[in-house]
């Protein structure tokens, strides 16, 4: 059974996101950031072995992206998480896993 916690639980460390600073406590859902993470990652692996060879678009939560780009980068997942607005993504390239590029902000033309 989920767990879901008050947004008036979800009080800020330092300036910063609980659930990024404590990843395995559960904040807010049914799932730690950990384990939504550690979740993401797998299934990361699945498609990049199944599509090799082919430009893959992928879909998920501003935490979830911080903490992914994160774990395969290197870089403080905070920051990242900061600098992303909506609507947004990150470029990574594949096998090195460098970013190429971080859309912040863009502009919807109909």
């Amino acid at each position: 059974m989920c767990c879901l916690k008050s947004f008036r639980h979800y009080q800020p460390i330092n300036g910063t996101c609980q659930n990024l600073v404590v990843p395995a406590e559960l904040v807010l859902g049914c799932e730690t950031t950990q384990q939504a993470s550690e979740r993401f990652a797998k299934t990361m692996v699945e498609v990049i072995s199944r599509y090799v060879e082919q430009n893959v678009i992928v879909f998920t939560h501003g935490t979830v992206l911080s903490l992914y780009v994160a774990r395969v980068t290197g870089i403080e997942p905070f920051a990242l998480w900061k600098r992303l607005g909506l609507p947004l993504f990150v470029v990574l390239t594949f096998p090195q896993f460098e970013i190429s590029r971080v859309v912040e902000k863009m502009a919807l033309t109909l």
